[in-house]
């Protein structure tokens, strides 16, 4: 019988398998999160106010040195139609005495008109005309001049105090009265220039 059992059932070995043990899941570390995108987007944003100011520096730069050119031009420009009325008329004198004007009296118009600009003064030869007083022979007196601005119409319009320092004229007060006290004695203008 010992050979109908063989014989009947397959011959097994009997091997414990292993059994599949389920792992835990492995939990991967909280990483917090870097903080180099915050100071990215700080150097970022600084980069770029950064390069917008250079922007506006280099737009109002490039506006005062337009204003500068055309400042010069007029200059060059009197100069020239004063040298070509000289040509034409040799001799003759001016018939006008505002045509007549030195090279200091030019350069000081220019220095004038410098001043307007730094301040915001209008300065157009069309709309303004500029009566310079005069108390001596020379442009103002003791460093001081006085420029009035009247409009086209002949409306009166603001005064220019000036006064003279490292051969420019600063404007000092503009005004349609006189100046305070105050301004008066921080730049002692001579009483009887006012």
């Amino acid at each position: 019988m010992n050979d109908d059992f063989k014989s009947s059932q397959p011959v097994t070995s009997v091997v414990d398998e292993p059994t599949p043990q389920v792992t835990p899941p492995v939990q991967k570390p909280i990483v917090e999160k870097k903080k180099y995108s915050k100071a990215f987007s700080f150097v970022s944003v600084l980069l770029l106010l950064v390069i917008l100011g250079a922007g506006v520096l280099a737009y109002f730069w490039y506006n005062q040195s337009q204003e500068l050119t055309n400042l010069k031009s007029q200059n060059t420009d009197l100069k020239t139609d004063i040298e070509n009325q000289r040509a034409q008329n040799p001799g003759k004198e001016d018939a006008t005495p505002t045509l007549k004007q030195t090279e200091s009296e030019l350069a000081e118009s220019a220095a004038f008109r410098h001043s307007c600009v730094t301040v915001g003064a209008p300065c157009s030869d069309k709309v303004i005309q500029k009566v310079i007083k005069i108390q001596e022979p020379v442009f103002g007196r003791d460093g001081f001049a006085i420029v009035s601005m009247t409009d086209g119409d002949g409306a009166n319009g603001a005064k220019y105090y000036l006064k003279s320092s490292n051969l420019q004229w600063e404007v000092i007060y503009d005004g349609q009265n006189t100046p305070p006290a105050d301004v008066v004695k921080k730049f002692a203008i001579p009483a009887d220039f006012l």
